[in-house]
């Protein structure tokens, strides 16, 4: 007799209790989890919006769970806190689910792991908010709110980066970047020139039912609208499309505006190679490419998508030695820094529940350290691009001001002019930062450094 399949709620409490434990994002849960499925794509898509949601309003939904127990949260179990969490997220911030499965399920899944004692009062709480929903349903604060722990609670931001942002934004402005990093991120695909034309995918799309839209000054993109693709999408299997965000086409923008046919561009904390492997997907066979990241499965997913897209051939090091034993040096040069990933809170909620102020100061020095290890790869005359997901001081502007103070060989660029980075972006002392609210993309820095003559 074959088991039943789990619901989507029920592996919602499975990925959101792992998560605390595991470091993992919810991307990478999301993926592991979908690797064993059986269950429906919309089973999949509620479950993706259950874990989701809850890290999203975590801080919202535990305020008004302390204010209808009597007990304080953290002296109940973690699980059972978890399984409210998910029917008040369901009741609060959901419409299609009617509430009385969402409150059966839940009070079935505290009955079942801790007696029938605790199930009536999970019973009796999710009812309670139930009857008073208008009460509770998430509605921003009136706009002259300035207190910052009434702000922290309402859009689940921990105050600490509440602080700091309130420092460099007006109220207005905090409270628009808030809005942003609590809705669900865009999905933008990037269309393989090699493999057909956004015009004709745009048209095949449409006609499936799809809607989409182009961006601006990003001939490449498509920004998917509704309902969402994934990877088992057939323009995907057949190479045409890559999933890749608004703010890291920008990157590519800029990247494929320094590069020129008989050039040789690397890729020095490549990843899985995504805006290498725009770059190839434009300039093809006209240019050199290389790719380094310290973790070798990376590199073999940046091998795999260059095969699926039908790229040319990229060197890839597969340790920082043998990049260095070449001696080579590169006319363009991408430093995608490891950061804190602070700008990315719409697609990594998780992130501002794991990340603290003393954090900001380490990952700077790192990307001190990185960026001026591999600006030594930089040919005369080359092109050194930094790029990190956030827009925190320490980890933009500073680090190129203290790499500039050491490099002397190395002029700041200005890559404001640029008219991608100048119709979504914000000039900053030494760069061009992207923000949220004002981009519908993630948070984002980049600076341009130019290697003087020999």
């Amino acid at each position: 007799m074959e088991k039943p399949v789990p619901s989507a709620r029920s592996r919602a409490l499975e990925l959101l209790l792992a998560l605390e434990t595991s470091g993992q994002t919810i991307a990478g849960c999301l993926r592991q989890a979908a690797a064993t499925a059986t269950e429906s794509p919309a089973d999949a898509a509620l479950l993706s919006e259950l874990v989701y949601g809850v890290v999203r309003h975590r801080l919202y939904l535990r305020d008004v769970l302390s204010r209808k127990l009597a007990k304080p949260l953290r002296k109940l179990p973690p699980e059972l806190v978890v399984i409210l969490e998910i029917a008040l997220y369901q009741l609060l911030f959901l419409e299609k689910i009617p509430s009385y499965a969402i409150i059966w399920e839940a009070v079935e899944a505290v009955k079942r792991r801790f007696g029938p004692a605790m199930a009536r009062l999970g019973n009796g709480v999710l009812r309670t908010i139930d009857r008073e929903k208008a009460d509770w349903q998430w509605q921003p604060l009136p706009p002259e709110t300035a207190d910052l722990s009434a702000l922290a609670v309402r859009y689940s931001c921990p105050e600490w980066l509440l602080l700091r942002w309130r420092a460099r934004f007006s109220l207005a402005d905090l409270r628009e970047l808030l809005t942003a990093f609590n809705r669900r991120p865009q999905q933008v695909v990037r269309v393989n020139p090699r493999r057909g034309s956004v015009a004709a995918l745009e048209d095949r799309l449409v006609q499936a039912g799809t809607q989409v839209h182009t961006l601006p000054h990003l001939p490449q993109a498509l920004v998917i609208d509704a309902p969402k693709i994934d990877r088992r999408h057939p323009s995907y299997h057949a190479g045409e499309i890559s999933f890749q965000s608004l703010a890291s086409q920008l990157v590519v923008a800029t990247l494929a505006a320094h590069l020129n046919p008989g050039e040789r561009f690397l890729d020095a904390c490549a990843g899985a190679g995504g805006k290498l492997l725009a770059v190839a997907e434009q300039f093809g066979e006209t240019a050199t490419y290389g790719a380094y990241d310290p973790k070798p499965a990376a590199l073999d997913d940046l091998t795999r998508e260059a095969a699926r897209l039908g790229l040319p051939e990229i060197t890839i090091f597969r340790g920082l030695e043998s990049l260095e034993a070449t001696g080579a040096t590169w006319n363009l040069v991408l430093v995608d820094a490891p950061c804190s990933g602070l700008g990315t809170l719409q697609k990594h909620p998780e992130l501002k529940w794991r990340r603290a102020a003393a954090d900001l100061p380490r990952f700077g020095e790192r990307q001190r350290d990185i960026l001026a290890r591999y600006a030594q790869a930089v040919a005369p005359g080359g092109t050194l691009v930094y790029s990190v997901c956030s827009f925190e001081w320490e980890e933009t502007d500073a680090v190129i001001a203290a790499f500039l103070k050491a490099a002397p060989d190395f002029a700041l660029m200005d890559l404001a002019t640029l008219p991608a980075l100048a119709a979504y972006g914000t000039p900053t002392p030494h760069g061009v930062m992207l923000y949220p609210h004002r981009t519908s993309s993630e948070g984002f820095f980049l600076a341009g450094l130019r290697r003087r003559e020999a």
